[in-house]
């Protein structure tokens, strides 16, 4: 509202409440503003109903997974799409899709909508195009044509060419209820005597009857479920009042995935050489050391993604604290341990994860499926925040019984600080984590239920049990697209360009220089391209190749060099070579006949760029052959004021 030029004392002066979702903020009811205020923020922020309205359409619009893949596979005179038209193509696809849902479903949504005619709800949604920027079109008959469009050639068409409750009879008063309520709703939960006696100062001056303090302990007991929120907080609230809706897991594997971070509960030493000033033996003087510290309860950080369909861990990553790169490499984890399980490259429909750093992150998960991220401080929504209880916590202590640290603060058992501190020399090197970790997820996978099947099995069986619409299998090219790493300077983190050459892609890893075969019907095109390098650094046999301004890609595969010596030759050495010899005779025809096209079109034209080459010019053949002419005899001399017909000559 301070953008709408209103003070802020008058803005807290309004009937407001604090935003549950954020106690930072507050939230302002519309309908008691003043006119003058109102349009002020219709000005600023848009029409608050229209937005309501809005939402009641946008509820039911889903990402197009399909899409996704079709864009990103898109070519156009061999140029890919760029991520933000992939999106924006997505996008386009995403609302053509719910409306022509709208469209086969209109007896039902013009009564959930109260809308009597269609161009009603195609107003609608052209306002909601101009919000967020949705490139369709905004009026009736127009987007009537793209639907149309669309209907007969899919995603093509869109590249651009309060409860009721009994109360005491004390307090029945609308007055003295909400001054008692809000008494016991204070966040400092004052205890029931000092609250009674408060409000019965009160109560003699307002000639309400006076309370005991069991009628007040008893009042804030049936109130609970309208004042906890503001008492104890809303997590408390949402804990004990929020009512559970209560949900199936995903019949299949990968149709929902949880990822989040985890303090591990285990103890590492962590060995440090630092410097410190130390006090000179039998001297005030102190001088400068390189010592020893140690750190005994060092816990490494683990980011951890699980499938929701029976909490298999699918990936991991482990570091000292939770940053973006954690969550990129667990993700690049566990979509290789996919592969591994699979033999290909299958993604998952959907992702859910907690609000850390959605401002950069939200694009990274958007790009996988669809992505619906958790309630804040809403543990009950991510299965994954339930998978880290006692199967994990039971397989902690079973495993590391020296350098267990026992549950969380919150949690009913604890171990004996006296004997962690005893056994704190015990605990191993901070080197030996990942070993350690990796050890632990692969005992999570083996866990076995009560018929005996662990969980790998148990997924497994499910995935081959699909029907095959529901599996995402991606590219070799998409994967690395979502998960690659950008080849990129070790020390400045520049990225590292490279020039395809005749004699492939060279791309140098830690020093080592790899050489990559471009493929043949790629090859004369991008001779001489300078490119930008992803890759997988779980398999390094094939790289992704993007040109600076992202038009081009493609994926070049690991370079096999050819035996020299008949003798090293193995089963299909020979049929290689005569492929690879039959590559190179192809770019040679590539450019004859490129030529031969060409003069084809000259011709046609009548021209000769031979001709026009050397109009005018003397060729040495020429010059040579005149000279020898003249020598023989074969013309006479001119005299000073005769010329030399050259012309005549050629």
């Amino acid at each position: 509202m301070e953008r709408c030029d209103v003070p802020r004392r008058t803005i807290l002066s309004w009937d407001n409440i604090k935003d549950p979702a954020d106690k930072r903020k507050i939230l302002i009811r519309f309908d008691k503003l003043k006119d003058k205020y109102q349009d002020a923020v219709i000005k600023i922020y848009g029409d608050p109903y229209l937005y309501c309205h809005n939402q009641l359409i946008k509820q039911y619009l889903r990402i197009d997974a399909k899409a996704i893949d079709f864009f990103t596979a898109y070519r156009k005179d061999s140029i890919a799409l760029s991520q933000e038209k992939i999106k924006e193509y997505t996008t386009c696809a995403n609302w053509l899709n719910l409306i022509i849902e709208l469209d086969n479903n209109w007896s039902n949504v013009k009564k959930f909508l109260s809308m009597d005619k269609k161009p009603e709800l195609y107003d609608a949604i052209a306002k909601i195009f101009e919000a967020d920027l949705v490139k369709l079109p905004k009026v009736y008959v127009p987007l009537k044509r793209k639907i149309a469009e669309y209907k007969e050639h899919g995603y093509d068409c869109l590249p651009t060419k309060k409860l009721g409750n009994t109360n005491s009879k004390k307090v029945k008063d609308e007055l003295n209820h909400a001054l008692l309520l809000e008494m016991l709703a204070h966040g400092a939960q004052y205890d029931d005597t000092f609250i009674c006696k408060k409000y019965n100062n009160a109560a003699r001056i307002a000639g309400f009857k006076e309370l005991t303090a069991p009628t007040v302990g008893s009042y804030r007991h049936d109130n609970k479920a309208i004042i906890d929120a503001y008492r104890k907080g809303n997590k408390n609230w949402y804990d004990t009042a929020g009512k559970v809706i209560h949900q199936d897991r995903p019949s299949a594997p990968l149709l929902l995935i949880n990822s989040d971070d985890n303090d591990l509960d285990l103890y590492f030493q962590d060995v440090r050489e630092v410097q410190r000033n130390i006090k000179i033996k039998g001297t005030e003087l102190t001088e400068k050391r390189n010592i020893k510290e140690v750190n005994y309860y060092k816990r490494p950080v683990l980011y951890v993604v699980i499938d929701g369909y029976n909490d298999y861990p699918l990936g991991y990553a482990v570091g000292d604290g939770q940053t973006n790169n954690l969550v990129y490499e667990a993700y690049l984890n566990a979509a290789n341990h996919v592969l591994q399980l699979t033999g290909d490259h299958y993604l998952w429909h959907q992702i859910k994860t907690d609000h850390w750093n959605l401002a950069t992150l939200k694009n990274f998960y958007e790009s996988q499926g669809t992505f619906t991220p958790a309630k804040a401080k809403n543990a009950r929504g991510k299965i994954i925040e339930q998978s880290f209880g006692q199967n994990w916590h039971s397989k902690l202590k079973e495993l590391y019984p020296k350098n267990y640290k026992g549950h969380n603060i919150d949690a009913k058992f604890k171990l004996n600080s006296d004997w962690i501190d005893a056994n704190k020399k015990f605990f191993p090197p901070i080197d030996q984590a990942p070993a350690d970790i990796a050890a632990f997820i692969e005992e999570l996978r083996q866990l076995p239920d009560t018929n005996g099947k662990t969980r790998q099995q148990q997924w497994l069986e499910a995935f081959d049990a699909m029907r095959p619409e529901k599996k995402r299998l991606i590219s070799t090219e998409q994967h690395i697209m979502l998960f690659g790493v950008e080849h990129k300077h070790p020390k400045t983190g520049a990225l590292l360009p490279n020039t395809i050459t005749n004699n492939g892609l060279l791309v140098t890893f830690n020093g080592r220089k790899v050489f990559y075969e471009v493929p043949d019907s790629m090859y004369m095109d991008t001779l001489g391209l300078t490119v930008n390098v992803k890759y997988d650094p779980y398999d390094m046999s094939k790289v992704l190749a993007i040109s600076k301004d992202q038009k081009t890609r493609f994926v070049c595969h690991l370079y096999q060099n050819m035996p020299m010596a008949i003798a090293d030759y193995t089963p299909g050495t020979r049929t290689e070579l005569n492929r690879r010899l039959e590559e190179k005779k192809s770019h040679v025809n590539f450019y004859v006949n490129a030529k031969e096209e060409r003069q084809l079109v000259l011709k046609r034209h009548q021209l000769d760029a031979e001709s026009l080459l050397q109009a005018g010019v003397l060729t040495k053949e020429l010059k040579y052959a005149a000279e020898r002419q003249l020598i023989d005899g074969g013309y006479e001399l001119a005299d000073d004021n005769d010329e030399i017909d050259i012309n005549s000559m050629m």
